[in-house]
């Protein structure tokens, strides 16, 4: 790996050192005096910097440019409803536009490189070449015309249907996965198989697989990932060195569905009548740990999927809902953080630990409003003076937060969380609108005032951090919201 970063490192630098020239790949061996090896590298590594974009290929098996030179980009190509699709140009980030008839026989998220040219005083892009074929399986409705059988596909930036040559067991009207197999003319058809069979389009039950097909969700784990989580769930037992909670009184506050609790809070006073909010988090890194088979999982995953009627976890049950859920009147293990607030609501101390914790209480957020507002919560026979006082000791806090967030001119859009609700049968039957409440705001508050506490941290040390900012918005735009 070293050897071929080096070398990657020396092409890199003579395509640089003579921008405008263009070199086969015998040039490059010969001026760079590679040898054996080195050679049969060199084709890989050229292909490898053709789809990342750093260079093109401007004959096929022959020359490689800078793309820059030659007015040429590469890059994974994106498409949108209305047909067109853009390529982001790798040295500005910026989108290149193609128009639809200039797409040829390329795809979503085919690897292309596109020739740019001026058209309205704008610069746009014509697939000139496919470079990589994008690995992909179509989800569409099967249809027949009596002689021939095509496949239409749900996602609307297709903007051809596919034609396949067998039902393989589907019928028309049947929910289908194709996958592709051919396009040589923009004028024809592209050619699909038929590799699986969903069932009946009409069928409400089969949505949920039916989007997961389409996004390519996986839901079973592998084995050695599952054997891999009911190995290290024993880890819980094994702590290490940690700052010890069990006896502090600590909620979890979450949706009424919710299976996995992930994130728990505690307000304490100091000596100096100061409030020290804790913030606890599930800390998985002490059961997942970089390299091994649960960890290049959840690499692969990216997050939890969260469906009208299923979640796809990021990580094993066993780890999930398990040993890295905060459930109640369990030992768990966690990151904490802890602010101390003044009487003014400004963060005043900061410092960081991990925990062991042991919740008291799981609340919904339904059950934490009724307490805030005085009034008895549903599913509880009793309320504890703890909670009580935890509860509204903590949305004061949040008041003060969110009051002086809004005063520095943080946006606050409010934008109404959607509930479908579903019959027996898997059919829609409403939509229900979640209340945005203290509750929800209590919570909220808790964790934004973690997450400037931790980012303030990082940038005090000096340590290099991801920080999103947000252009000055737009007057005009800005008048029509």
């Amino acid at each position: 790996m070293k050897e071929t970063n080096k070398e990657k490192i020396a092409i890199q630098y003579l395509f640089e050192s003579e921008p405008d020239h263009a070199w086969t790949a015998k040039d490059i061996s010969r001026t760079l005096g590679f040898r054996g090896k080195q050679i049969k590298r060199l084709h890989d590594l050229l292909q490898q910097m053709v789809r990342d974009g750093e260079i093109v290929q401007i004959r096929q098996g022959g020359a490689y440019t800078l793309g820059k030179q030659a007015d040429l980009v590469t890059g994974p190509l994106r498409l949108v409803r209305n047909g067109a699709g853009n390529v982001t140009e790798r040295e500005t980030g910026k989108f290149i536009w193609v128009e639809s008839e200039d797409l040829g026989t390329s795809l979503p998220g085919d690897i292309v490189t596109i020739r740019l040219y001026r058209s309205g005083g704008e610069s746009k892009g014509k697939v000139i070449k496919i470079v990589e074929r994008c690995a992909r399986n179509i989800v569409g409705t099967l249809f027949t015309t009596g002689k021939f059988l095509y496949v239409v596909p749900l996602n609307p930036v297709y903007r051809k249907d596919f034609y396949v040559p067998a039902a393989n067991g589907a019928q028309p009207g049947d929910r289908v996965v194709v996958r592709f197999t051919g396009w040589e003319n923009r004028y024809v058809a592209p050619e699909g198989e038929i590799v699986d069979v969903i069932g009946p389009a009409d069928q409400p039950s089969l949505d949920t697989t039916v989007v997961m097909k389409q996004f390519d969700l996986p839901e079973a784990f592998p084995a050695e990932v599952i054997d891999e989580a009911e190995r290290v769930a024993q880890r819980l037992a094994k702590p290490g060195r940690r700052e010890d909670l069990r006896s502090r009184f600590i909620i979890t506050v979450d949706p009424a569905t919710a299976r996995d609790f992930d994130d728990a809070v505690s307000l304490e006073t100091d000596a100096l009548g100061n409030r020290v909010l804790g913030v606890h988090i599930a800390d998985v890194s002490h059961f997942v740990r970089t390299g091994t088979p649960l960890d290049r999982e959840a690499r692969q995953r990216g997050t939890s999927v969260y469906l009208v009627d299923k979640v796809i976890p990021m990580l094993p049950e066993q780890l999930s809902n398990g040993v890295c859920s905060l459930r109640p009147d369990e030992d768990r293990l966690t990151f904490s953080a802890f602010m101390t607030f003044d009487a003014a609501g400004r963060m005043i101390e900061r410092r960081f630990a991990r925990t062991r914790i042991r919740s008291a209480l799981r609340l919904n957020y339904e059950q934490a409003m009724a307490i805030i507002a005085d009034q008895p919560p549903e599913g509880l026979a009793t309320v504890s003076e703890a909670t009580r006082r935890l509860l509204k000791e903590t949305w004061r806090l949040a008041s003060q937060l969110r009051q002086r967030r809004f005063s520095m001119a943080a946006l606050d859009l409010e934008v109404p969380e959607v509930e479908v609700m579903l019959d027996d049968h898997a059919r829609m039957t409403g939509l229900a609108v979640r209340p945005y409440d203290e509750s929800h705001q209590l919570i909220e508050e808790c964790m934004v005032a973690a997450n400037e506490a931790v980012a303030t941290e990082l940038w005090t040390r000096g340590i290099k951090i991801l920080a999103r900012l947000h252009e000055p918005p737009d007057e005009e735009k800005l008048e029509e919201l």
